[in-house]
């Protein structure tokens, strides 16, 4: 992913070893806790923690499924009430849709999605963030039923041109094998980096 880190007016890469160290400090991170227990532990000591931004990596991938709903309510009780900058690292797009606000779906590092939660997960455009979704199942049997899925190839082959997901894609045309597609917003800020967007009911509102 290119870019860089900035903190206030402080570029990362240009800042010299006090700057940087000064900046690292500023970061907590949280990575996969193994019981619901130690997350809230480790989000209560990130709340109390003299930082500005908290990276939480994967916080539910060690708890069972009993578990996540009382853990994502402790960390939505914990955000709220926070005057940090979180920034919630994960796969599982049904924690992304309870916590954040914004959203940004990177593919082997490439940015293929960003947007609101609104726009990104109810109003997925890209097929590898409709794949995300589609693997969270829905509570209610009849929005499962009418929800269409999408579903990757299992192929994982490299391409060495066009889109990077053209191998599991399962809608790709010859346009995606020998084109990159860029990453272009719509009137709503909106980003898809897709030959081919599409809106597809990978989701049911209730």
């Amino acid at each position: 992913v290119s870019g860089d880190l900035w903190l206030g007016d402080t570029q990362f890469s240009t800042a010299n070893s006090r700057e940087r160290k000064r900046m690292l400090a500023a970061v907590h991170v949280i990575s996969a806790p193994e019981r619901l227990v130690q997350l809230v532990k480790a989000l209560n000591d990130a709340s109390e923690h003299a930082a500005d931004l908290v990276i939480v990596h994967e916080p539910f991938i060690h708890l069972s499924s009993a578990q996540v709903a009382n853990a994502v309510a402790a960390m939505r009780k914990t955000i709220e009430n926070s005057p940090l900058g979180w920034l919630l690292l994960t796969s599982d797009a049904a924690a992304v849709n309870a916590l954040s606000d914004s959203v940004v779906v990177l593919f082997e590092s490439d940015v293929v999605e960003s947007g609101s939660v609104s726009q990104v997960i109810h109003g997925a455009q890209h097929p590898y963030t409709q794949a995300l979704v589609s693997a969270v199942p829905q509570l209610d049997p009849i929005s499962q039923a009418e929800r269409e899925l999408v579903i990757l190839h299992s192929d994982s082959e490299s391409v060495r041109s066009g889109c990077v997901l053209v191998s599991r894609c399962p809608f790709s045309h010859l346009q995606c094998e020998q084109l990159v597609p860029e990453l272009l917003p719509d009137d709503t800020g909106h980003q898809v980096a897709c030959h081919y967007p599409q809106t597809r009911k990978v989701i049911i509102d209730t």
